[in-house]
């Protein structure tokens, strides 16, 4: 739906133009946040709907999931690296609903814990916060 007679946005690109200037990065951006913030609240009510999804929906949702907390780590500059992380242990509870290895309220609570996490994440990038991480040479293992 065009926001004005002179505009229209994509919504396969997501980019926003206008006929006399392109608006793109604040579109961009906001279209980001959008994005984020509605795949948040799919996540809490798929939670509280899990008896109407099937296997397939449940393990798609969670590997999303997975792959949207890769990417904002990375946009915040969170490397990853050796030692346990919570995002493997959402994504092996995606890999084992298929199998039946998972009931109904494992799957939500990894639903909930990612969303969780994705909200945690796009608040930090948001706030234009960078994190670096400094190797302290000092100690020897």
């Amino acid at each position: 739906m065009p926001l004005d007679h002179r505009s229209s946005e994509t919504a396969a690109s997501g980019v926003y133009f206008d006929v006399g200037t392109c608006k793109t990065k604040w579109f961009r951006h906001f279209s980001t946040m959008s994005l984020t913030t509605d795949f948040i609240g799919e996540l809490v009510r798929d939670a509280n709907r899990m008896e109407h999804l099937d296997a397939f929906q449940k393990r798609r949702a969670l590997e999303r999931a997975v792959a949207m907390i890769a990417e904002l780590r990375g946009a915040i500059g969170i490397p990853t690296g050796p030692g346990r992380d919570i995002s493997l242990d959402i994504h092996t509870t995606a890999l084992s609903i298929e199998r039946g290895w998972r009931d109904d309220n494992q799957v939500r609570d990894a639903f909930l814990l990612a969303a969780g996490m994705i909200r945690d994440l796009h608040i930090v990038l948001d706030s234009k916060t960078r994190v670096s991480v400094v190797a302290n040479r000092n100690v020897s293992l």
